[in-house]
């Protein structure tokens, strides 16, 4: 079977460049639904690719400059796993989790980490949460806050409208 997917992955090998080796963008997106299902061997390679084939989407028509940068890491992600597997790494080494990359969001280092980092974030957001309640209800912020975000809103403070 690794040694069908990369064959296919060969047939689909693209070189990175300057100028982009699709004529268009709807043959780019046929390239990668092609290449796509050729990638789920690894989740690491297959999420980098999912997450670059999304901000090509979304920057095709924003920024010529971005989305030419993520059409050719696509094909450069393409490109490493077809090393990957010439190489024998045929199997997902990250023991099962996906990897997280410094450009990941919160959002995706959360899903993707154990419940030790999950519950730390949580209790961050719980701490600050309960720090702007106990804030909120201080006589710093009955006695100077207020009143002063008050005469903010007053319409004779001076301020044009």
């Amino acid at each position: 079977m690794i040694k069908n997917v990369l064959s296919e992955l060969r047939k689909h090998r693209k070189e990175r460049g300057s100028e982009i080796p699709f004529s268009n963008h709807d043959e780019f997106l046929v390239w990668s639904d092609e290449v796509s299902p050729l990638l789920t061997f690894d989740k690491g390679i297959n999420g980098a690719f999912s997450q670059r084939l999304a901000s090509a989407k979304v920057t095709k028509s924003l920024s010529p400059v971005a989305y030419k940068s993520n059409v050719n890491e696509c094909i450069g992600i393409v490109n490493q796993a077809i090393k990957k597997l010439e190489n024998g790494m045929s199997v997902d080494q990250s023991g099962g989790r996906t990897r997280t990359y410094p450009h990941d969001s919160i959002a995706d280092v959360f899903f993707n980490s154990g419940y030790k980092l999950k519950l730390a974030l949580l209790s961050v957001v719980f701490a600050v949460f309960l720090a702007g309640i106990s804030v909120g209800q201080s006589k710093f912020y009955s006695q100077i806050v207020a009143p002063l975000l008050e005469s903010l809103k007053e319409p004779g403070n001076g301020s044009s409208k």
